[in-house]
């Protein structure tokens, strides 16, 4: 993996390590049981690719993302646009996933404009039938060289969308994608993308723990009584383990 690339950066992450009790534990604790190809479950709520679930299969496959990963992840990206010769002057990011990934970004490819879409999949508490625009983008767009970053390429219709808005804005001199998780599943393949997926799988980021484990927790029947009981049932459904003072936090805190 590579050093951070600025002390800027190093903050972020040392920052972003703040908000969770889990972070490295979490990665080291993730469950390496075999996966088998599937495709996701066509009810899946997301806010934009990536946040809660909601309903669910029972056994829903889910991998804990680490910041030790994302800053790989973020290097890796970097490094492919300078190996590309692809230089944004404004990067784009897609809310919510995109924020974090979008930031690191900028700081890495010395990026001081940015922007932002938020992009949504649910209505009340269940997917609708497709993405939609809830926030558009304020920046111009005409002539600028500009990079549209999400946490991960899901269904693809992120992307899509995205991508269509920002051309009926205007007309760019270069307009790429960014994502640092790519699923094959998806109908949309970023110009950049740091880590593939063959087989499908919810990705738990460090910034949606606390929503994903919410949701989780809200569609297991019985409801466990216990944070022994969601500890053996996120491992036995979905091959995740948290420290037990996290998961207290979930079952306690109101919604």
């Amino acid at each position: 993996m590579e050093p951070p690339s600025s002390k800027a950066e190093e903050w972020i992450v040392k920052l972003m390590a703040l908000t969770s009790v889990a972070t490295g534990r979490e990665r080291r604790t993730v469950s390496k049981k075999p996966r088998t190809p599937m495709m996701p479950p066509p009810d899946m709520l997301s806010s934009t690719e990536s946040s809660a679930c909601a309903p669910m299969e029972r056994n829903l496959p889910c991998e804990i993302i680490g910041w030790n990963e994302i800053d790989a992840l973020i290097s890796r990206l970097a490094r492919q646009m300078r190996e590309a010769g692809f230089r944004p002057d404004l990067i784009v990011a897609i809310a919510r996933g995109g924020f974090v990934p979008a930031r690191l970004l900028a700081d890495r490819l010395d990026v001081f404009d940015m922007d932002s879409m938020k992009i949504e999949h649910y209505r009340g508490v269940r997917k609708g039938p497709g993405a939609r625009l809830r926030y558009p983008l304020a920046a111009g767009v005409t002539d600028r060289r500009i990079l549209v970053v999400d946490d991960v390429s899901d269904s693809g219709e992120t992307f899509e969308l995205a991508l269509a808005h920002i051309r009926e804005k205007g007309t760019p001199a270069e307009l790429r994608t960014a994502a640092m998780h790519h699923k094959e599943t998806s109908s949309y393949r970023p110009d950049f993308h740091a880590g593939r997926l063959e087989s499908w799988r919810w990705l738990i980021y460090p910034w949606a723990v606390t929503e994903d484990l919410r949701s989780l927790l809200a569609q297991m029947e019985p409801r466990p009584e216990s944070v022994e009981a969601f500890a053996q049932a996120l491992e036995s459904r979905h091959g995740i383990r948290f420290p037990p003072e996290r998961l207290a936090e979930v079952m306690t805190t109101p919604t």
